[in-house]
């Protein structure tokens, strides 16, 4: 027998303490499409002088666990690696080694009045933010419902980008912000493990084990016509081989698991509140976004390999490309001005909302491909931190 790729599994557990394994915890499998994270060791080739004239020597200096794990994007299943990547250290993402976006935020059913911008009603913004998307469900007149951008709001009421359609006395209206989580400094880590089936045989398998991985960098594909992906870039600390699984159980699926997205069924963005996808929008042919931790490795004498793994500078970048139709987002870039980037990821099993609060445009180029094309402005941007919001990037989850 020999190892194939239709055979392997990746499956990955939260760490409480950087490079140390939990026990009696079953691994969680990702759902991947192919990865390298591998072991790199690090040669340094001897200068002794040999009157045979060839190397004497191949002396081991240093070592990296590093490399990428590409996935697809479904609800639910790529969970822990996101608040891995957005190291959220609020108290609803767990403590490390307990990963989880929380509880959802839920206001209603209840009665409430609909202006041209608000929805008022008591209690009906509690739990809410500025900044925040939200779910609303209920309403009466169908232009109500759906997703909308909040802008401000107080425990009654709730302040939209979009226009809505005035109602007064609309009973049994619901509106959530779902579960929260924005970025943070809490460095997280985990255990993951390659595992070759049958590699050395029928029913004798082959393991690769990393720990001490961290999320070093998350990106983010959306083109109409494709499925949804992403690649995390893995830093951990040691690696060793094996011929059996390290958990006590089998691995598991997350049971929130649900479809894979698509860019045609399952996406909508939204440019400074105003959506640009869809029949609706202008139309948007690739969203991307890439986030970087800065990660920094820290040698040490003694240690083979990363002694520990050092925080960096959040970073995120990425372009949005829309069909040209005006100056407006041209003029935004020459003036310097700021917008913000808002993408839902929507399925019958849950909806995920990311939301770049702040952006600035790096450039804004609609070139010309020649006839018979569309002239596409694209958007390259990157990310700031909003003061008052206290975040750069937000992941809201709704099930």
């Amino acid at each position: 027998m020999a190892g194939e790729g239709s055979k392997t599994q990746f499956a990955i557990i939260d760490e409480v303490e950087p490079g140390v394994t939990p026990t009696g915890v079953p691994l969680e499998i990702v759902r991947s499409t192919d990865n390298d994270i591998a072991y790199r060791p690090e040669q340094t080739s001897s200068r002794e002088i040999s009157t045979a004239r060839a190397v004497t020597d191949e002396i081991r200096t240093g070592a990296q666990v590093s490399g990428t794990l590409n996935t697809e994007i479904p609800f639910g299943n790529l969970e822990k690696l996101i608040l891995g990547a957005l190291q959220s250290d609020a108290a609803t993402a767990g403590a490390l080694g307990s990963a989880s976006f929380g509880s959802q935020n839920v206001n209603g059913p209840s009665t409430v009045d609909f202006t041209s911008n608000q929805i008022q009603g008591t209690g009906i913004g509690v739990g809410i933010g500025a900044g925040d998307l939200i779910q609303v469900a209920g309403a009466d007149d169908a232009t109500n419902n759906g997703f909308l951008d909040v802008t401000a709001r107080t425990d009654d009421s709730i302040t939209v980008s979009q226009t809505l359609v005035p109602d007064v006395g609309d009973a049994g209206v619901v509106v959530s912000n779902g579960a929260v989580q924005t970025n943070g400094s809490l460095l997280r880590t985990f255990t993951g493990e390659r595992i070759h089936r049958d590699a050395a045989g029928v029913g004798s398998d082959l393991t690769d084990v990393f720990t001490g991985l961290a999320v070093e960098s998350m990106s983010v594909n959306v083109q109409p016509g494709s499925i949804l992906t992403a690649a995390w870039c893995m830093r951990g600390e040691i690696y060793s081989a094996g011929t059996s699984e390290i958990g006590s159980t089998p691995y598991s699926t997350p049971s929130a698991s649900g479809p894979i997205f698509n860019g045609v069924n399952n996406c909508i963005v939204l440019l400074g509140g105003t959506q640009v996808t869809g029949n609706a929008g202008v139309g948007a042919t690739q969203f991307t976004m890439e986030l970087q931790n800065g990660l920094q490795p820290r040698d040490s004498i003694g240690v083979e390999g990363s002694a520990s793994i050092g925080n960096g500078t959040l970073s995120v970048s990425g372009q949005l490309n829309i069909y040209m139709n005006s100056n407006t987002e041209v003029q935004r870039m020459i003036d310097d001005g700021e917008t913000s980037i808002a993408v839902l990821l929507v399925s019958g099993s849950g909806t995920y909302g990311i939301t770049l609060p702040r952006i600035k445009y790096r450039a804004a180029p609609r070139n010309v491909q020649g006839v018979n094309t569309n002239t596409i402005l694209e958007l390259n941007y990157g990310a700031l931190n909003d003061a008052d919001l206290g975040y750069a990037i937000k992941w809201q989850k709704w099930t």
